[in-house]
């Protein structure tokens, strides 16, 4: 299952290009395998490819369709609603504030709390890594990106009548993510 289509509107310098395989297994719930090549939009060419495996398969609901995505580079999809914390499959953004274009990869459905999101950070052209602390840590995609305050804010269901809000805070002197605060936000 999983769309084949190359997308071209999210990053000025990359494209992107998803390829989800279901694996079924025996005496144990079924996986996916993520394939995202990273395409140069001027050359044409891979750059790099990211693969991981799922822990548990992704719905029917994830990589169906090509316009699941959002920049907030482009603004492609910007406004799109939001739904069930679900921002998209794959998305563009400036996640540690270096003015590079980085990108986040759908890798769980997640519980009522939204999907869980793998990022990928630029190191250099042509280059990204995954971001450990984002990737297991903050491991939502966040309501909030705050450029000048160099935050990360998620919200999500704590329970059935509150949401946690979590800010996150990178220090580019020492080049690492901190969690800065925390707070139970009635509904």
């Amino acid at each position: 299952h999983g769309q084949t289509c190359i997308i071209t509107g999210l990053s000025n310098t990359y494209d992107f290009k998803p390829d989800i395989k279901r694996i079924k297994l025996v005496n144990a719930p079924d996986s996916c395998i993520v394939t995202i090549f990273v395409e140069n939009k001027m050359k044409k060419q891979t750059v790099q490819t990211v693969r991981f495996g799922t822990e548990y398969p992704l719905s029917k609901r994830s990589f169906v369709s090509c316009n699941n995505v959002r920049s907030y580079t482009t603004g492609i999809n910007l406004n799109a609603e939001v739904v069930d914390n679900d921002f998209g499959d794959l998305i563009v953004a400036d996640f540690n504030f270096d003015n590079k274009e980085d990108f986040a990869v759908k890798r769980e459905e997640g519980g009522n709390g939204g999907p869980l999101y793998n990022y990928y950070i630029q190191t250099s052209p042509n280059a990204f890594k995954l971001d450990k602390f984002l990737s297991e840590t903050m491991i939502f995609f966040p309501k909030e990106i705050n450029k000048s305050n160099r935050t990360l804010t998620t919200l999500v269901h704590a329970s059935a009548v509150s949401v946690c809000e979590t800010i996150y805070k990178f220090d580019s002197a020492t080049n690492k993510w901190e969690e800065i605060g925390q707070r139970i936000i009635q509904d």
